[in-house]
């Protein structure tokens, strides 16, 4: 039987002015970690998640691995880099985790198409503002999207500006490897409690 000091999970930890390292995850970090975080977004069967950063990440192991065990949602799985964009289309997915720099690609991709001077006049206009939001969302295959989020690096906030302008808010989060990402304290911008650019409240354990 297994106990909660028992290390199932062995996880990759890279700090950007260090080499990277192997990290020993207990149990008890994997449940309370999980359970914790289920119960501030509750995923449940009814949402879709699309897996495409590295597992041996602990992002990606917590949200695409432990919670749709504890939560039952659905995943599916990016085939490559290149088949990125139709992954989106496909899964539609409900809940979204990212890096600032894809974000920010995403940006650029729709600056490319429509410049921000152009954007922002169309995002002015009644009725017009509705309508090029959603299709603006749904290019990016974020339209179903309910809960998104951002960690690793700390978000400009022109950026979540920009996305909340369109409809998507965006939560940002933080945490150790060590302690798989909120042992003690995992701070996330909360959905309505404060300022959009606070990254302040600790998951429940």
């Amino acid at each position: 039987m297994a106990h909660s000091n028992h290390p199932p999970a062995a996880v990759l930890s890279r700090i950007t002015h260090f080499r990277p390292k192997g990290v020993m995850i207990d149990f008890g970090s994997l449940t309370s970690n999980t359970f914790g975080l289920n119960s501030l977004i509750r995923i449940t069967q009814k949402d879709r998640y699309l897996s495409y950063l590295p597992i041996s990440h602990t992002m990606e192991r917590w949200v695409g691995e432990c919670i749709p065990f504890v939560s039952g949602c659905h995943v599916f799985y990016a085939d490559s880099l290149k088949t990125f964009n139709q992954d989106m289309q496909r899964a539609k997915p409900t809940l979204f985790v990212s890096v600032p720099r894809l974000w920010t690609k995403f940006q650029e991709g729709v600056f490319a198409k429509l410049p921000p001077e152009k954007l922002e006049k169309l995002l002015k206009t009644p009725l017009v503002s509705y309508v090029v939001k959603r299709k603006l969302l749904k290019s990016l295959g974020l339209d179903c999207v309910r809960i998104a989020a951002s960690g690793s690096a700390p978000l400009p906030p022109d950026l979540m500006a920009w996305y909340r302008n369109l409809g998507l808010e965006l939560l940002e989060g933080y945490g150790m490897t060590e302690n798989f990402n909120c042992k003690w304290k995992y701070h996330c911008s909360s959905f309505n409690w404060r300022k959009w650019y606070d990254v302040c409240e600790n998951i429940p354990l």
